[in-house]
């Protein structure tokens, strides 16, 4: 075994051995390796709790039908062994309904796909916390959730809801994932999940003492074109993978109003926003774990226009060219185009490159692709991040062939959908699969933080 400094994790013959959630485990049993002294004891992590009110049969398939839900982490030792052995019993019948409650902190495009999300899984979504009254407001009206809040804080303490959706921009995602770590509940946190790999790393710290299931939204992972793709991979199509390139072209207008995308410390910029959906893509489809990166960022502008506060990107639009020229104006220290070349380390330990691209004003044919080239042929998926195409060329030709697959209709919400069916699943101890984490999320911090330090400057520049 070696260990690799940069990132501060472990390799073993070329498998992945840094920190995961076991799902080879009882639910809240602890996974081999694990020295936290709050979970050396076995933690269950469901309790028994009849429903107040009536779930639908789809709700029951979805969640369980024993009854069940998080359980508060001030439970005795004593009372764990009783609900193990009930949950050992009883898991499958039909004892009670699944009430799993939630909470969403955010009310912008995010939020509102994420409380959809949980819905459609079974939770009940009780609050919803934005920072401004009316576009918070209107919000919880769409969706017909009527405690709409603008203290998460307060939120959190009086309701102590069992799953928290973060959804903002990555300023406050370490307080918040903290506060809610401490207060036991489960966390999914919008991507990415901090804005450097030390806070990101504190994140992680917060929900693994606490004990509670974390997820990242790495949501691209489950478009279908993705998932054929890996499927293609898998079955030899394009022989032993050589490289990969995810390039994404936004061609966003230029006076698009001052919001925290602008401002690093709020969480912006191209590199922060973009390169997590390539890099979960690119690990995803290889089956690799992405080790080291090297980049350059360039801010583009220096100074945006000050519009309207911005509260949903769908409503995002650019300022009229007069009211610019006379308008307030605020500098822009946050990246608008990224390019870096990161590391994968394949299963068995070879290693592998992946090219990513990220600008956010220029303009392509297609918004951007996802290319997967092996010593067989490649891959091409266009319309990065959440692909509407796929073509496939032998290494033998000269020509391209359509690949057809089903695309969603709706496939950014499609994405948060899967994401947190998932994840609700692991809670109620009916695990689907795998799905990303904050130690995902931690290891793209790391990334990114690589990739900045790696800029060049006057010092390396030829004279």
């Amino acid at each position: 075994m070696f260990h690799d400094s940069s990132l501060g994790v472990a390799h073993a013959r070329g498998e992945w051995a840094g920190r995961f959630i076991d799902r080879t485990a009882h639910p809240g049993e602890l996974s081999p390796g694990s020295n936290h002294p709050r979970r050396r004891q076995w933690r269950p992590n469901l309790r028994i709790r009849p429903s107040a009110r009536p779930t639908s049969g789809s709700q029951k398939s979805q969640l369980g039908s024993a009854g069940v839900r998080p359980m508060s982490r001030s439970a005795s030792a004593g009372s764990n062994e009783v609900v193990r052995s009930l949950w050992m019993k009883c898991h499958g019948a039909a004892t009670g309904m699944v009430e799993v409650r939630g909470m969403v902190i955010g009310t912008g495009w995010a939020g509102e796909g994420y409380a959809t999300a949980l819905r459609r899984s079974g939770v009940d979504v009780v609050a919803l916390c934005g920072r401004s009254p009316e576009p918070a407001r209107a919000v919880g009206a769409r969706l017909g959730i009527d405690d709409v809040r603008l203290d998460w804080r307060a939120a959190l303490d009086e309701l102590e809801p069992d799953v928290v959706a973060i959804t903002t921009p990555a300023g406050p995602h370490r307080e918040m994932v903290e506060h809610a770590a401490r207060r036991g509940a489960h966390v999914v946190c919008e991507k990415p999940l901090g804005r450097s790999g030390p806070e990101a790393r504190r994140m992680l710290d917060a929900v693994e003492g606490a004990g509670v299931r974390h997820a990242y939204g790495g949501t691209s992972r489950y478009t279908p074109g993705l998932v054929k793709a890996r499927d293609l991979v898998i079955e030899d199509a394009i022989g032993e993978l050589r490289e990969i390139e995810v390039v994404v072209h936004m061609n966003l207008p230029p006076l698009l109003p001052y919001c925290w995308v602008h401002s690093l410390e709020a969480g912006g910029g191209m590199l922060m926003n973009g390169m997590p959906h390539g890099l979960v893509q690119a690990e995803y489809v290889s089956g690799g774990k992405a080790v080291w990166a090297i980049g350059h960022t360039d801010v583009v502008v220096d100074r945006v226009p000050v519009g309207p506060p911005v509260h949903d990107f769908r409503l995002w639009t650019p300022i009229d060219p007069d009211e610019a020229a006379h308008g307030p104006w605020r500098e822009n220290d946050a990246d608008m185009t990224a390019t870096a070349v990161i590391g994968i380390e394949l299963p068995g330990g070879r290693m592998i490159t992946a090219l990513f691209h990220l600008a956010a004003f220029t303009a392509t044919r297609h918004v951007g692709y996802l290319a997967v080239h092996g010593t067989k042929g490649s891959i091409q998926l266009d319309d990065a991040p959440w692909f509407s195409r796929m073509s496939y060329r032998s290494a033998a030709s000269d020509q391209w062939t359509e690949v057809p697959f089903t695309a969603e209709e709706n496939p950014i919400q499609s994405g948060w959908d899967h994401l947190i069916k998932d994840f609700a699943a692991d809670i109620n101890g009916h695990r689907t699969g795998s799905y990303p984490t904050f130690t995902d999320g931690w290891r793209a911090n790391e990334l990114m933080d690589q990739v900045r330090a790696s800029r060049p400057t006057a010092a390396h520049q030829p004279a």
